[in-house]
């Protein structure tokens, strides 16, 4: 499902919403990125495997990832696997593309959107992002709260 733009503004660009049943098509979504983002990754990673949270940061890396959020059960896990998979990737790459990562497992949701949309900033090494992602996997009452902190 392609992303829904939820608000666009000058101060913090395109704000979109990515709604997706499984975190295999939410890989797949992020691998069409072609500009630098953020991302908020709002998820349930209970069940998910490290192999297949990293292949998610690989394609998101290579997409263009500048910044990441994660949140939901596991979010200190899914923000490890993605530092392990972008530093595997800058390995021997040349690459000085510095990727920022945080985890908000103590917070609302509602407070981690707001601090993508008003305290994540890229490192310097990256372009400056006009597209801010808030990717939520299998769980609509979250994209309907991810909404409402968007609007308020």
């Amino acid at each position: 499902m392609p992303a829904q733009i939820l608000k666009r503004d000058s101060a913090s660009g395109r704000l979109a919403l990515l709604t997706t049943s499984s975190v295999d098509v939410l890989a797949e979504e992020l691998a069409q990125v072609d500009e630098p983002f953020g991302l908020l990754l709002a998820c349930d990673a209970t069940a998910l495997t490290d192999t297949t949270i990293e292949n998610i940061a690989t394609k998101a890396d290579r997409a263009g990832l500048a910044y990441l959020c994660a949140w939901g059960p596991e979010c200190k896990r899914v923000h490890d696997s993605f530092d392990r998979a972008i530093g595997a990737e800058r390995l021997g790459s040349g690459s000085e593309r510095v990727v920022m990562t945080t985890s908000h497992s103590e917070e609302p949701l509602e407070d981690a959107v707001r601090f993508l949309i008003y305290s994540a900033y890229p490192d310097e090494s990256n372009p400056p992002c006009s597209l801010w992602i808030f990717a939520c996997v299998d769980h609509g009452d979250w994209a309907a709260r991810i909404i409402q902190a968007v609007d308020s």
